[in-house]
């Protein structure tokens, strides 16, 4: 991926509030912390405190087997995505190069971590793109399950999925035919933190390489 969590005019994850560019940003935010880009797979322990009640009832992660739609969980609203580097045309031509054309403006998303509703005991998260304007009608989603190791004092990637679809039609939410997912079986009952990072690649598409992060949750769900 060229270069996608929220850019004035450009970005490609739903983790940072909307731009104030967009009439996308009067949408509430879905969390009141702050989200920040996810450099790698694993990343330091934020010196914030995580709002990561599992028992919260605002917390809008549905079982996998829901046949409604799933709601966003991301940190701070969705992270608004646009176009990415330009290529560095000082040099010869590529011999099979066709410019890719420049994304417009999009947003990625996705629900909290949370254990799905059918044995083994599993934790599971989605994750989505919605299309505001520009190219392309379909993107590589990857979820990147992951949970902190409180002995490392890291977070750690447990589990990737990823799957193309088309983008939904709603920025908050997702039906399983838009939406990709990570699933790991927990290693007994120990209690971690688990979030997601959410990655959008608009298929023949130049766009950001950021990415989204969804809020930590408790779960009674081990890791490790």
């Amino acid at each position: 991926m060229r270069t996608f969590i929220v850019a004035v005019t450009a970005s490609s994850a739903i983790a940072l509030a909307a731009s104030t560019a967009s009439p996308l940003d009067t949408v509430e935010p879905l969390a009141t912390t702050a989200a920040t880009a996810v450099p790698g797979t694993e990343t330091a322990e934020p010196t914030e405190p995580d709002p990561t009640d599992p028992t919260d009832p605002t917390d809008p992660a549905v079982p996998d087997e829901e046949p409604g739609e799933v709601e966003g969980g991301v940190e701070g609203g969705p992270l608004e995505g646009g176009p990415g580097e330009e290529p560095d045309d000082s040099g010869p031509s590529p011999r099979a190069g066709k410019k890719k054309p420049s994304a417009g403006v999009f947003y990625s998303n996705g629900d909290y971590v949370h254990e799905s509703s059918t044995p083994p005991a599993t934790a599971s998260g989605h994750g989505w793109w919605y299309k505001k304007s520009g190219p392309g009608e379909k993107a590589k989603v990857t979820v990147q399950l992951q949970a902190y190791d409180a002995k490392a004092k890291k977070w750690k990637t447990v589990a990737t999925g990823n799957k193309t679809v088309k983008p939904s039609k709603s920025l908050r939410s997702a039906p399983s035919t838009h939406r990709a997912n990570a699933r790991k079986v927990c290693k007994g009952s120990t209690t971690v933190k688990w979030r997601s990072v959410i990655d959008v690649d608009i298929i023949d598409v130049n766009d950001t390489p950021d990415k989204a992060v969804t809020t930590a949750r408790s779960l009674t769900c081990g890791a490790f």
